[in-house]
């Protein structure tokens, strides 16, 4: 798939899998995407992973900030 470059802050959805996560951190040179889902799970997607979801643009949540409160 040909999904947009990550954008810091922007909010995706995985098609297949039904996950909602906004990207917090691109590094460009090192290829990695940092990630955190609504429950504050944080994780990391390398570019040929990030390629090979089904991203499609999202909103965030009404209640995205619940788990930091």
């Amino acid at each position: 798939m040909n999904n947009p470059l990550p954008e810091v802050s922007a909010w995706y959805k995985d098609v297949m899998s039904g996950n909602l996560f906004e990207v917090v951190a691109y590094d460009e040179q090192n290829g990695t995407v940092q990630y955190q889902h609504v429950d504050g799970e944080v994780g990391e997607f390398d570019a040929n992973s990030w390629q090979e979801l089904s991203l499609i643009p999202a909103q965030p949540p009404e209640d995205w900030q619940t788990p930091f409160e």
